[in-house]
């Protein structure tokens, strides 16, 4: 598959990332910003979400309602996200089309308005948004892990704020915070689909020439970094939350590594195995063979200088305990058998088919362009990917399992209607 991409940088700074699919009908093209979570003080947690919605309201030149008008008359799709460490603005459309989402999506990074009563009117569908979160179990038990697996830092923060935060940012807030960090040199503008990597570029400057937005110096590239404390004091390794809900949740962590690690394929290929796809052994042990739980799966988080594996199920409360002993000897024999070759190659042809298959959508390279740029400072190829998961061996899985599932570095967070908690506590102990 032709993977190419072209990279330019803009004379203000900003980075231009191109990935021609001549071969396809539309085009994706997202503006992303080295902003979110990470960057929040704990007073303004949720500021990064805040004005991600602010600039759909609105700018000098279009109403909110002529925004979403353009693209989706067009065909199209428009949308935002907010994470720990970047913020995307996208917009899908035919490629005939290039020319109004670059344009749409140009003008609401560079000239939103935020006017003070949609501020106001926002912040009420914000705390809406964070209430609908609390009243999904499955949600609030993954925010309250990652507040276990980094206490008192901003990547254990909701990236939505709370309440309270929400309620305290200012209009003069949102602005600052925008003009600090929507910056050129912060900035990257990930295209693909049926565009011409001459062509873009220049159209990029002919609608960016409109206005041209001041690079400053920002705020720090990553935010304060996250230490493991080892001290005295032991950290919350349990958080048991009870909610009048049907079905118990729990989410079980544990600290990994950064994202460029040496390690990152192996902890691909583990994930794999242990519980990313319906013949994984959490899978086939948790569901298929006991049926403790309809839903069970793991996961990976990557940060700059951290990151965690984590098991997620959804059950019933009295099963919980079970559960969580059932899913800890799972990881143990991990650990302490590692995995067979079959499974090892299993792995690495699913890791590798669902990445080359992603990769057939525009959107999925826009992704995978931005995503890798704004976090790493490079785009990591599909080759590259493909050479480090190819070369893992059975043995480095075993040894990062050892090194991972160990009983003090596990973190749980259980949100049920009624539970055990001691039971549950006593379950974590299973381990090693």
């Amino acid at each position: 598959m032709n993977c190419d991409f072209h990279l330019s940088r803009t004379p203000n700074g900003t980075v231009l990332a191109i990935a021609p699919m001549p071969w396809m009908a539309s085009v994706s093209v997202g503006i992303w910003i080295i902003a979110g979570g990470r960057y929040e003080r704990a007073s303004q947690s949720g500021v990064s979400h805040f004005v991600e919605h602010m600039l759909f309201k609105g700018t000098r030149r279009r109403s909110s309602l002529a925004i979403s008008e353009e693209i989706e008359g067009a065909g199209g799709d428009i949308n935002a996200m907010t994470g720990e460490e970047n913020t995307c603005y996208y917009a899908k459309a035919h490629a005939s089309k290039t020319r109004v989402v670059a344009d749409v999506l140009h003008d609401m990074y560079a000239c939103a308005t935020m006017p003070a009563a949609e501020v106001e009117r926002e912040r009420g569908v914000i705390r809406e948004e964070i209430q609908m979160y609390q009243d999904q179990p499955s949600q609030c038990v993954q925010e309250h892990l990652q507040n276990l697996l980094w206490p008192g830092h901003a990547l254990g923060r909701s990236v939505t704020g709370t309440l309270e935060s929400v309620s305290g940012i200012s209009r003069s807030d949102l602005l600052h915070y925008r003009d600090s960090h929507y910056i050129p040199n912060r900035t990257v503008v990930a295209v693909s689909g049926a565009v011409d990597p001459k062509e873009f570029p220049l159209l990029w400057q002919e609608i960016s020439a409109r206005r041209k937005i001041p690079d400053t110096a920002g705020a720090s590239r990553r935010g304060a970094l996250f230490r493991e404390r080892h001290g005295r004091r032991k950290p919350d390794r349990v958080r048991v939350l009870r909610k009048p809900v049907e079905q118990a949740h729990v989410a079980l962590g544990f600290h990994t590594f950064a994202r460029e690690d040496h390690r990152r394929f192996a902890l691909r290929l583990l994930n794999v195995v242990a519980g990313e796809n319906m013949s994984s052994r959490l899978f086939q042990e948790v569901r298929e063979r006991r049926g403790l739980a309809y839903a069970v799966s793991s996961g990976v988080l990557q940060f700059h200088e951290t990151g965690a594996f984590s098991v997620s199920a959804g059950l019933e409360s009295s099963k919980v305990p079970e559960t969580i002993t059932l899913i800890l000897k799972v990881l143990g024999k991990l650990a302490s058998g590692g995995i067979s070759s079959k499974e090892l190659c299993r792995a690495k042809d699913y890791a590798l088919g669902t990445m080359w298959m992603s990769l057939e959508n525009t959107s999925s390279r826009m992704m995978w362009l931005g995503e890798t740029l704004t976090t790493i400072g490079r785009v990591v190829t599909p080759q590259e990917i493909e050479a480090g998961v190819r070369a893992v061996t059975a043995s480095e899985i075993k040894s990062l399992a050892c090194e991972l599932f160990v009983r003090g570095r596990a973190r749980l967070a259980v949100v049920a209607p009624d539970c055990d908690e001691n039971s549950i506590r006593q379950s974590l102990q299973s381990l090693g």
